[in-house]
């Protein structure tokens, strides 16, 4: 198998099993319970898997809190979405 051929295996299992549920613009359930919008981030970056995000918690009135970041969790574990 070619260096390619196992890139692309290893990036389609990943996908499979353990893909992030988020996006940039959604607002999600953190795993702690508060309601969060991601601002930015990605899932894969330029050298492989980097799931590293950036989000902000959503206040009562919709307002949002500073910014935080992390590595990405799977809200299919909780299938909660806000």
């Amino acid at each position: 198998m070619s260096e390619h051929e196992l890139r692309s295996l290893a990036r389609s299992l990943t996908e499979k099993y353990f893909r992030c549920d988020l996006e940039i613009g959604k607002t999600v359930v953190h795993p702690d319970g508060r309601k969060v919008k991601v601002t930015r981030g990605q899932y894969w970056g330029e050298h492989g898997l980097s799931n590293f995000w950036y989000w902000r918690p959503v206040l009562k009135g919709g307002k949002l809190g500073p910014e935080e970041s992390g590595y990405g969790w799977s809200n299919k574990q909780r299938r909660k979405t806000a």
